[in-house]
């Protein structure tokens, strides 16, 4: 989504006549006008709306380069001034902008919703993680459904970016040019992630939050099986993640139901 700061809006307000603080409005304002997501706060998922910010005041004054009370007091100056609303949350505060339309201008016609191609595109290969995760976990981990919370789906987004850090560096290492999409690397890096993971405790407590917190021990083993699970395998390109449903079922030696 695109966002633009409406400057008419800001020239005749008394925050412009102090620079450091129209700075730190404005990184208000763009942070708050970012679509509707889960954020991760330490262990738990707090959810932020359009017109929110989920953040400490520590995180604040490392990004104002301020201490952790001037970052503090500016936010309650703002609460005074009846330009946010604040709610304490564990470990972090939750800012609403109020009025946030007066400020901001959305370039995109669904800014609430956030789906612009690319977001779509990304929304899509986070359904289908998940989709492989669930049929993983119910045919080849515990033969049971497994129940998706909210902490699962924020470390979604997380996860996927370890794969494709993996991914590109590998393609820099063998000079191959950087691509648009890297949506069936993800997936087949996922898949081998998933045939990697060996450790009992882990297998029993499986969730896409052990996964990423695990993920540099699981990479290790998935080196090490990546070459004896091709091997197994008669393709590696995937399209959609039907067909690595069928990958995952067949590296456990299972059949899809479909083909039962």
């Amino acid at each position: 989504m695109n966002t633009q700061i409406n400057l008419n809006a800001l020239r005749t307000h008394w925050i412009w006549d102090n620079p450091q603080s129209l700075k730190q409005w404005m990184d208000i304002l763009f942070a708050a006008s970012q679509p509707d997501e889960l954020v991760g706060v330490r262990d738990s998922v707090v959810e932020r709306k359009y017109g929110q910010c989920v953040k400490s005041f520590g995180e604040w004054a490392e990004q104002w380069k301020v201490s952790k009370d001037t970052a503090r007091y500016f936010v309650e100056m703002l609460e005074k001034q009846e330009m946010i609303t604040t709610e304490s949350l564990l470990f972090s505060t939750r800012l609403t902008v109020n009025k946030i339309n007066t400020f901001v201008i959305s370039t995109h016609d669904k800014a609430r919703s956030g789906k612009t191609k690319e977001e779509q595109k990304t929304k899509s290969l986070h359904a289908q993680i998940k989709d492989i995760f669930l049929v993983f976990y119910k045919e080849a981990v515990q033969g049971e459904e497994y129940y998706w919370t909210k902490i699962d789906g924020a470390k979604i987004k997380p996860l996927i970016g370890k794969i494709l850090f993996k991914i590109q560096k590998k393609h820099e290492a063998k000079n191959i040019p950087k691509k648009e999409n890297y949506d069936s690397e993800i997936i087949e890096g996922f898949l081998f992630i998933l045939n990697s993971i060996t450790d009992e405790w882990m297998l029993r407590n499986l969730s896409l939050a052990i996964i990423d917190s695990k993920f540099n021990q699981i990479f290790s083993n998935l080196k090490a099986n990546a070459k004896q699970f091709s091997a197994n395998t008669k393709s590696t390109k995937f399209d959609g993640y039907k067909d690595a449903h069928q990958l995952v079922l067949e590296s456990r030696g299972l059949s899809s139901p479909n083909n039962n």
